[in-house]
């Protein structure tokens, strides 16, 4: 009996094309909403460094529950 060729899709995970070139900003904003945009691309990148340090803390604990099970 022949095996059908069935493919998985969706396996994979996409990965955000990180470039080194920051976005360029629209004309359209003033300085003071820069200055705000600015700020709170700060505060995602603190908060996504927080959620980090969580999830590795988290994952050491589970690891020693683990082990000590």
């Amino acid at each position: 009996m022949t095996k059908p060729n069935l493919t998985l899709i969706g396996q994979r995970r996409r990965r955000p094309n990180l470039s080194s070139k920051p976005l360029p900003l629209p004309p359209f904003l003033t300085p003071a909403e820069r200055v705000e945009g600015a700020r709170f691309k700060g505060l995602t990148i603190e908060r996504a460094a927080r959620q980090a340090r969580i999830r590795r803390l988290v994952a050491r604990l589970q690891d020693l529950d683990n082990a000590a099970a």
